[in-house]
């Protein structure tokens, strides 16, 4: 409201009390007055990003009650219809698509808890293509003075994976296509640039890994600004979709 129509609306509510009006009456006339003054709404065509309904999968090795970003949504531009007025718009309905966009592409947890150290709501972040290769943490596949441990010092199991430090920092927590969530906790002779070394609890499974070429993310615990749309995909539901 500018200082010109608070003068006249002030000079109206005096004017009516001079006249002896009741306040009752004369809040009437304020209110009258002051609908008079508001424009009516009004339907435009504008252009607004609309982002595309996520793809939410089940992710079978993702602990159940997690939910895994593993990309953000990159919003499409649209024709739509909007009420406007004093108090705000509003969209209507989605008129026109101008653009394509890309769909939010989540897990949600399915399998069982960890025994490593992983966020209920995660963000990946960084992808990347990998040479990966299997081992247990046995003496099969360790020298004497490494079996069951690991470079930082924790138990050798599943989850634990050994990378190259000047590619992926130890301590990173990730996510391995078709293994599932890891933490990089290990390094290996072997293991040098692009390659990745992951741990399985025995040597039966090890071996039926062998060597393939993955897609690895690097997760962070995703921030609050993501959490509560993180949040509400736990329980809806699913399409039909690659499970990783």
């Amino acid at each position: 409201m500018n200082r010109a129509a608070g003068h006249r609306r002030l000079g109206l509510l005096l004017g009516a009390l001079a006249l002896g009006a009741s306040p009752w009456v004369a809040g009437w006339c304020l209110l009258a007055e002051g609908r008079a003054a508001v424009p009516r709404s009004v339907r435009l065509i504008e252009v607004r990003p609309v982002d595309p309904p996520p793809l939410v999968v089940d992710g079978p090795h993702l602990p159940r009650g997690c939910v895994l970003m593993l990309r953000r949504a990159k919003p499409a531009p649209w024709e739509v219809l909007v009420r406007r007025d004093v108090f705000g718009d509003r969209m209507i309905r989605a008129v026109r698509a101008l653009g394509r966009g890309t769909p939010a592409w989540v897990l949600r947890g399915r399998g069982r808890p960890l025994d490593i150290a992983w966020p209920l709501f995660g963000l990946a972040r960084r992808p990347m293509e990998l040479l990966t290769t299997a081992y247990d943490p046995g003496p099969q596949d360790n020298s004497a003075g490494w079996v069951d441990t690991t470079r930082l010092g924790s138990r050798a199991r599943f989850g634990i994976v050994a990378v190259d430090p000047r590619v992926i920092p130890l301590g990173t927590r990730l996510y391995v296509e078709g293994y599932g969530p890891g933490l990089a906790a290990d390094v290996g002779g072997a293991i040098k640039g692009r390659r990745m070394d992951l741990c399985f609890n025995s040597s039966d499974q090890a071996r039926a890994w062998g060597r393939r070429r993955c897609r690895v993310w690097i997760v962070d615990t995703a921030p609050r600004s993501v959490r509560d749309a993180l949040r509400a995909m736990l329980e809806p539901r699913t399409p039909k979709g690659r499970m990783l």
